[in-house]
């Protein structure tokens, strides 16, 4: 019973009611339609458009991008939003919403994409969209007057894990620069079984049965969990990945996920910065009462900005590591 009343009082805090979380008992049309009016309200000054990008196998993929009209056009940034939910699961009535709140609130324009999911569409599927609209990404930038070199991609959960494996591949095809990653509450260790996996095994967000059953239906095999698209921590060529910020929630089944993939990136000499939000549980970044939200997005311009990492962890904030 305490676990239900946590999963509400949780809920009460998203920013999005039209994010229809199962069993979720605040949801209702009449709700979600006057949420949206409000967040619309709050974003008026940017500007949707959707592009149809092809992939490399004949297929093709919907691109939403997002741009303030009153964004700095001499230092702004294009950021490329890869989606959570498992690999299998995507609201875009909730995701169109939150890259425009990004939009917002970052200097710079947001791409997100309507990328093929599992279980349908199994590894490697979703990376391999990925990579096709990055490489497309590259190509448009004139289009919105921003240099080729500070592109950056962000991603939440599995969709950070989508971010890795793409970032890898732009590196293999030396097509496509990227000038850095944010990692939200990353999947970076398919086998699930970090401390932190025992530890939140059940909360109100997601618990670690969710965690692999999504990774099933990604999969093909068992073994595929030791590949590194799959498991980035395992990998031994991570030093090969762009600056990146990783993020993680203290109490996050993948808590462990971001801690360790962090270390494992500043082992292999890559600039990495680690902020650990505190006492709060996976999707938190949706959360418009989470006390270091505001503080994250500071961070998040920052990085995007091309501050320097020494820099950015001179500002002493108790939770960067």
């Amino acid at each position: 019973m305490a676990a239900k009343f946590a999963k509400r009082a949780y809920y009460k805090t998203l920013p999005y009611s039209a994010y229809k979380f199962e069993n979720n008992p605040h949801f209702t049309p009449k709700g979600e339609k006057k949420a949206l009016k409000t967040i619309d309200s709050l974003n008026k000054n940017i500007v949707q458009r959707t592009f149809i990008v092809p992939t490399k196998d004949n297929s093709t993929v919907a691109v939403y991008t997002y741009e303030s009209t009153i964004r700095n056009r001499e230092s702004s940034s294009l950021v490329f939003f890869i989606h959570g939910g498992g690999w299998a699961a995507c609201n875009w009535n909730f995701y169109h919403h939150y890259c425009k709140h990004l939009a917002s609130v970052l200097d710079a324009v947001i791409v997100s994409a309507d990328y093929r999911v599992a279980p349908d569409f199994k590894y490697p599927i979703p990376i391999q969209d990925c990579y096709s609209v990055l490489e497309w990404v590259g190509k448009a930038t004139e289009f919105w007057q921003i240099d080729r070199d500070r592109i950056y991609l962000y991603g939440e959960s599995s969709g950070a894990n989508l971010c890795i494996a793409t970032a890898r591949l732009a590196r293999e095809s030396r097509k496509v620069s990227i000038a850095g990653q944010i990692l939200v509450t990353p999947i970076t260790d398919a086998r699930l079984q970090t401390e932190s996996h025992n530890r939140h095994a059940n909360t109100p967000t997601i618990t670690r049965e969710k965690l692999r059953k999504y990774l099933n239906n990604y999969i093909h095999e068992d073994k595929d969990v030791f590949n590194p698209d799959i498991s980035p921590l395992l990998s031994n060529t991570n030093f090969l990945l762009p600056k990146t910020f990783v993020i993680s929630a203290e109490c996050d089944p993948l808590h462990d996920d971001a801690d360790l993939f962090a270390k494992n990136l500043l082992d292999a000499k890559v600039e990495c910065l680690y902020y650990e939000a505190p006492e709060v549980y996976h999707d938190f970044i949706f959360s418009k009462k989470a006390p270091c939200i505001k503080e994250i997005e500071k961070l998040m311009n920052l990085f995007i900005l091309g501050t320097p990492i020494e820099r950015m962890l001179q500002t002493n904030h108790a939770f960067l590591k």
